[in-house]
């Protein structure tokens, strides 16, 4: 439910796009793209800015407070083109979770028994809750050695990956709500023969 967070990283994005226009632009006309480079432009970007250097301002800009505030506006304004209001414009709807299995995209009609449910997440690259635009952790496990009883496992889904078992979707929720699940198997209450 986070606005703050979309306004801050849509921001980030955007100056890092305008200050790497030119690159991009060179990298264009030669049939490349800025993502085939091998390199993360966070690091050398927010050290550009950092220095404020006149000679490395894009010529675009008039100063680098200029670019700052351009990148400000021009995020602002995606964020209420794509979600209608800033008030809208939350992380989570911006952030899907979308589970879908393999066959429902060869066959639509399939898609409410096999799909997981969707909801807005949290969590983004590079934090402990991974989910960032459909990619995401598989599942979430901690336990130490020697603690197993403490330790924790949740999964999407469920433990059965037949769609008409009571446990296709049987840890789903928890996983969505990232709530804790035992890690150590409970009591036996049923068994496949």
């Amino acid at each position: 439910d986070a606005i703050g967070y979309l306004l801050v990283r849509a921001f980030r994005e955007q100056a890092l796009k305008s200050l790497f226009a030119p690159l991009a632009g060179l990298l264009e006309a030669n049939g490349l793209k800025l993502r085939d480079l091998k390199v993360v432009p966070e690091t050398p970007g927010w050290a550009l800015i950092q220095a404020a250097r006149p000679d490395t301002l894009p010529a675009a800009f008039k100063s680098w407070p200029a670019l700052l505030q351009r990148a400000v506006l021009d995020s602002r304004k995606a964020l209420i083109d794509q979600h209608g209001s800033l008030a809208a414009a939350t992380w989570g709807a911006d952030n899907p979770t979308g589970m879908r299995h393999p066959l429902s995209a060869a066959v639509p009609a399939l898609s409410g028994w096999l799909d997981q449910a969707g909801q807005g997440m949290a969590g983004d690259s590079h934090m402990p809750r991974v989910h960032n635009h459909g990619h995401g952790q598989s599942e979430r496990m901690v336990v130490s050695p020697g603690h197993e009883e403490k330790g924790i496992l949740v999964i999407p889904g469920g433990q059965s990956g037949h769609p008409l078992s009571p446990f296709y979707r049987g840890d789903h929720a928890a996983w969505l709500a990232a709530e804790p699940l035992p890690f150590l198997p409970g009591e036996t209450r049923h068994r496949l023969v």
